[in-house]
């Protein structure tokens, strides 16, 4: 087993760290809203679709001719999503948050300064 390990780590490795990137895609999706949660939980969907893929290349459940033919296009849609669109709906998202924090604040310093005038 180890020597098989020996020869095969690097995908053990990419299957977890694949698996545990989808686990932290759904934990960040638990936490925001909208467009954001919907990209999170599509990013986790990918990276449990690539951590099976590994661990189907590590227990040689196939050539790795085959995987890769089948993997290749898919890595189109993953670098669009995962890489590209993801840390801008992020910064559009962080934005907007913060715009509506700053309204917030303005609204209750107006309401503070009423009340500090009024007496």
């Amino acid at each position: 087993m180890l020597e098989y390990l020996g020869d095969h780590w690097v995908e053990a490795v990419n299957a977890i760290g694949a698996w545990l990137a989808g686990v932290a895609h759904i934990y960040a999706a638990v936490h925001v809203s909208n467009h954001l949660r919907r990209l999170f939980l599509s990013i986790a969907a990918l990276a449990w679709l690539y951590s099976f893929a590994y661990w189907v290349l590590f227990f040689q459940l196939v050539s790795v001719q085959e995987w890769s033919d089948f993997l290749r296009p898919l890595g189109i849609i993953t670098w669009g999503i995962a890489w590209a669109i993801e840390p801008l709906l992020f910064v559009r998202y962080m934005k907007q948050r913060g715009e509506g924090l700053v309204d917030q604040a303005g609204e209750l310093a107006g309401e503070l300064r009423d009340v500090i005038d009024n007496g």
